[in-house]
């Protein structure tokens, strides 16, 4: 609408990646896997059959809340209700950007998310720089990742980076030409790198990056979406013609198989 700030929002990303649930509870628990040793075997008739083993830990993970508030003028809300619902939106922006960091970034010291980097929520890859060769060192790494989660049984479903980290591979891509077969953009402008859709997370910090399969990692549950609520009862609202918006949201993140993400530092030591 001519007059009003409009424009595209930067889209979510995380969330996307996660299977989501619903839960009627301030807190959620769940099994998060700790070791699975496969020993599965040929036996002959008769003879005595391999025992693997599984091992797991309970987890019992609160609610957590993403909030915030403005106020408008009752004036504003009555006379021009399409700046009014843009402020609504961009408050339910605001929780939702808020929460695809955390998913991230969130260390789990409540009222945190624990998020997909908190310590436990994932497993470190393990490569010295010395192990990657000469040249396009980030690629070489994140490619020897996917090969390791694959034989462990997780083939990738995602690889996340910083957007100033996937700008510098794009670069990359573009000068060499290894950029002719590895890196590509489907119809809906989804950039893969290796076949792998590349997800550029606000919340991942520069220099790291988490690759695996997300859909098998972690769950996210639902406790409430966002809800935009309003009031005039706040302190001097009511003398003052103000009215209050609060949105928020209430959720939690479960990391069930930390062993089907892999990440930490982009350029190891």
């Amino acid at each position: 609408k001519p007059g009003i700030v409009g424009g595209a929002f930067v889209p979510f990303s995380m969330e996307a990646l996660i299977p989501s649930l619903p839960t009627t509870s301030n807190a959620i628990e769940f099994t998060k896997e700790n070791v699975f040793t496969n020993s599965a075997a040929e036996a002959a008739e008769g003879a005595a059959k391999a025992e693997s083993a599984l091992t797991w830990t309970l987890v019992n993970m609160p609610i957590s809340t993403v909030a915030h508030w403005i106020k408008i003028s009752k004036q504003l809300a009555a006379d021009a209700p399409a700046l009014a619902a843009y402020v609504n939106t961009r408050m339910r922006y605001g929780v939702d950007q808020k929460v695809d960091a955390q998913l991230v970034v969130g260390d789990g010291t409540a009222p945190n998310i624990s998020g997909t980097f908190d310590t436990g929520n994932y497993t470190a890859h393990g490569y010295a720089n010395a192990a990657l060769g000469s040249t396009l060192k980030k690629l070489v790494l994140i490619r020897k990742v996917m090969a390791d989660l694959y034989a462990a049984g997780y083939p990738a479903d995602a690889i996340v980076l910083n957007p100033a980290d996937w700008a510098t591979i794009e670069i990359e891509l573009f000068t060499t030409a290894a950029g002719q077969t590895l890196y590509s953009v489907n119809e809906a402008g989804q950039a893969r790198l290796f076949g792998v859709p590349v997800v550029q997370a606000l919340g991942m910090a520069a220099d790291t990056f988490q690759v695996g399969r997300f859909s098998a990692a972690y769950t996210l549950y639902n406790r409430e979406g966002v809800v935009v609520e309003m009031s005039d009862s706040d302190s001097d609202n009511f003398t003052k013609n103000l009215i209050t918006l609060r949105a928020e949201r209430r959720l939690a993140l479960a990391t069930e198989r930390p062993a089907a993400v892999r990440g930490g530092d982009l350029t190891p030591a």
